[in-house]
Order: C-alpha cells, then structure tokens, then sequence
C-alpha cells in the first residue's frame, strides 16, 4: 500500500502546497470560457483522481462545485472527508473506478505515473482506458486536467529530508529505463509515541508524444503545457488539457 496512515498524514500537514497553489487556478479554468471548452455552471460535477486529503476537493466545493474524489488511499481518504466534508469520496484507483457523468475530471501529483503493485505494460494499458473511460463519462466541451511525470532529470538524489512538528522524512530517489522508484522513512509522533514506516513508490516516466497519442486514440484534442494557469508545475513534469468536442 502506499501512502498508509503516517506518510498520507506528513503529506497532508507537509506537503500540500501544490495543491493550495493550483486548486484557484483550476477554479478559474473551469468557470471562464476556454477556447476549447466553455465555462462550467456552479454545481458542476467534478472527478478528482488522487484527491490526497482533500485540499484541492475543499477549495472546489467552496466555489460551488459538486466534487467525488478517488484515491487509492484509504488513509487520505479519511482526511480528504475531514477537509472537505461537502465532497463525496471514495478508495479506488483510476485503473477501475468507475466515473461518473461530470464536467471535468482532474488528476494532479502525477497520479497517473503511479504503478502500486504492477508491470509497466499493464499500467500503460490501464493509463489507455482510463482515457477511454474519461471520454465517455465527460459531459460535451468537458475537460480532462492532469499532469504526468516527463522526466526524471533533477529528481534523483541519494538522500533529502523535511520534518515539521510531529514529523520528519527522509528519502533517495533512482531510476532504472523508464522507472523511478522512490524510497521513504517517516518519522511520527503520535499519541506520545514514535512511529517508524518505510514505503516504495515507482512511478512510470511517459514522454508527451506517448501521452498525446494516448489521448487522441481515446478521441480528444489536447494541449500540453508547463503550468496551470499562473503556477508552473513540478520541475520536470507536464501538464495536459484534454476536452471532447
């Protein structure tokens, strides 16, 4: 499992501010006119893959948007409830969730690099029907938002750490072809205690033209960019703007 009790925790208290800084811009590409798509109506159903602990979910329903976020976290799903208690939530994966009807559906922090358990092959294939999934349940000029890991240039090292109050992590980074895995220690202090944990996260690297192809195949027009609106996104990702006609 990834993200279990304590690392979904220090990534909520920690490491949230990505979420914080995009979650207004998203706002304000939805409910302004695009010249792909037009605006969404306040109440518009929003699908968030990866909604973590709920911080972009809690700014999307105070704007007037409905909002059912999905991760395969059973743990940030019980803090994406406490955030943003007027959204729906549920534990699932991209891979098989089913999506409903809605106006947009968004999936940021490189969810869809994300292999928990599987071959590369079989996660590009699910990376495909995902695609294939979101098309159908998009409402027309609906906008699929995501961004993906394009390289790991600048994101290897052998060792970082961070630590707040009631945490510390420590973590390295390597790649091997087209994978990354990251290795991570969290530290916590709960209920007077300390608590040690380790995880292992491999994440698979797309280039944009493999992306783009993905993503015509399943019938949108999409554009890819380095930002969303005003806040570039992570060094060495991209970002995509996929919409059906």
């Amino acid at each position: 499992m990834i993200y279990a009790a304590d690392l979904a925790y220090v990534h909520h208290a920690g490491f949230s501010e990505y979420a914080r800084r995009t979650a207004p811009e998203i706002v304000r590409l939805l409910t302004r006119r695009r010249g792909f798509s037009p605006a969404l109506r306040s109440g518009s159903l929003i699908v968030e893959f990866g909604c973590g602990g709920g911080t972009t979910a809690r700014y999307l329903t105070d704007h007037g948007f409905r909002v059912y976020g999905v991760d395969q976290s059973p743990a940030m799903v019980k803090l994406a409830r406490g955030t943003a208690p007027r959204a729906r939530f549920a534990v699932g994966s991209l891979a098989t969730t089913p999506i409903p009807r809605c106006g947009a559906i968004i999936a940021l922090g490189e969810v869809v690099n994300y292999l928990v358990g599987r071959r590369p092959e079989v996660h590009d294939r699910n990376v495909s029907r995902f695609f294939a999934r979101a098309a159908r349940a998009l409402e027309p000029g609906g906008l699929l938002l995501f961004d993906f890991m394009e390289t790991a240039r600048h994101r290897t090292f052998d060792a970082s750490s961070r630590s707040g109050s009631d945490w510390a992590v420590a973590a390295s980074a390597r790649t091997e072809g087209s994978l990354l895995t990251r290795h991570i220690i969290t530290v916590r202090c709960a209920g007077g205690r300390l608590r040690l944990s380790e995880e292992t996260h491999r994440v698979r690297l797309f280039d944009r033209s493999t992306m783009t192809a993905a993503l015509r195949r399943a019938g949108f027009g999409v554009t890819i960019r380095r930002s969303i609106g005003r806040v570039p996104v992570i060094r060495g990702d991209a970002v995509a703007f996929a919409s059906i006609d």
